[in-house]
């Protein structure tokens, strides 16, 4: 019987109980927290000091990671892997460990998205080069392992048409579809009387540098007041037009002063009920976005001419649009914002079922769902 769970991860924020701790725990069950990121990127991230209420485990090196592993009595511990799609690198090494050791695991995709194709140009460096096939190497060999003995008990998707791509053969024979995290949230959301009229916008905190630096590309923005500017002068139009304040649902990895977006009131993991009662919300690309579909809000999707040309815009921002079909609105420019507004239509009904929820288990949460399968192993 199980009765530990270890949540191994790049990085836990704040908001670690979106991935269901505080679910288990209320459950029973042990929790650790376990951060390959120092591992992973070594000294190219820093990492905030407060950024969970829990104690994480960061392992420097892997030796010291593989002997906490062979530690574990897994006869009645189970990990999850909440970075399924990342392949080759420390978290399929993890997964042979704790292979190795006895254990066992399940993979999740807690929330998904339209994604387009992510290009990189080649590198003319010799040394990149060699890296690039030596990891490449290291993949097949991972891989081989994985799929011949060390694979995942289950893998937790929110639905299968919209993951399936991200899978491998293996993964698809043990899918477990439940629904996106955020249905979760929604569920969950106690209606809350409206007391004043706003107009919301979903950052994306999309001058923080940490998440570039991870995938080793260049920031959207060449100087941060570009995008602040521009933001704020946008912002100005909307509350003149319409005479009611912007709020700024922050980011849960930004770390705002409150001066960014010109002293407007910013709020923290309340993106759910700040949607459910505006008028209005504004958007980059964003998982977020699920919050407009589920309560059908008219919004205006914010893009200029550094996120078109920045590689964040064929991954991310375009697939979502062409998704949605929705139009745009560039925020960089004098143009008028109540011009570019997307009302709902059948368009958010087909997201809602391909992306955020395609399962039969009517009113259950996400990790009422997990439970029950964990409690047969």
């Amino acid at each position: 019987m199980i009765s530990k769970i270890i949540y191994i991860h790049e990085a836990f924020y704040r908001k670690h109980r979106d991935m269901g701790v505080e679910v288990f725990r209320k459950k029973g069950y042990e929790i650790e927290l376990w951060s390959t990121v120092k591992i992973k990127y070594k000294d190219k991230l820093e990492i905030p000091t407060d950024n969970t209420e829990d104690r994480v485990m960061y392992f420097r090196s892997h030796l010291r990671l593989v002997r906490e592993i062979f530690r574990q009595d897994w006869g009645h511990t189970i990990a999850f892997f909440t970075t399924t799609p990342h392949r080759g690198g420390i978290e399929d090494f993890v997964r042979i460990m704790i292979g190795s050791a006895g254990g066992r695991y399940c993979n999740f995709i807690y929330e998904i998205a339209p994604i387009g194709e992510c290009v990189r140009n080649k590198s003319k460096d010799f040394k990149q080069r060699l890296l690039y096939f030596f990891n490449q190497y290291k993949l097949k060999i991972y891989q081989t392992l994985i799929k011949n003995f060390f694979r995942p008990i289950y893998c937790f998707v929110p639905t299968y048409q919209a993951t399936k791509h991200l899978l491998t053969d293996w993964e698809k024979e043990v899918v477990v579809e439940v629904h996106n995290k955020d249905y979760d949230e929604y569920l969950s959301n106690n209606f809350e009387e409206k007391k004043e009229n706003y107009i919301l916008f979903i950052d994306s905190d999309m001058v923080n540098p940490e998440d570039f630096r991870k995938s080793n590309t260049l920031g959207i923005y060449p100087d941060k007041d570009i995008y602040y500017g521009n933001m704020k002068r946008a912002f100005k139009r909307l509350e003149d037009y319409y005479g009611m304040p912007i709020y700024i649902a922050a980011h849960p990895k930004s770390e705002y002063t409150g001066e960014e977006f010109g002293k407007r009131k910013i709020f923290y993991y309340q993106t759910c009920k700040l949607v459910q009662n505006a008028e209005l919300v504004l958007s980059h690309a964003s998982v977020a976005f699920n919050f407009i579909v589920l309560y059908k809000k008219p919004y205006i999707f914010l893009v200029d001419r550094y996120i078109k040309r920045h590689m964040v815009w064929r991954y991310l921002t375009l697939p979502l649009i062409k998704e949605l079909r929705a139009i745009t609105y560039d925020f960089g420019t004098d143009m008028e914002p109540w011009k570019y507004i997307n009302e709902p239509n059948k368009n958010l009904d087909a997201y809602f079922k391909k992306y955020i929820k395609h399962t039969k288990d009517n009113g259950k949460l996400f990790y009422e769902i997990v439970e029950e399968r964990i409690r047969q192993i």
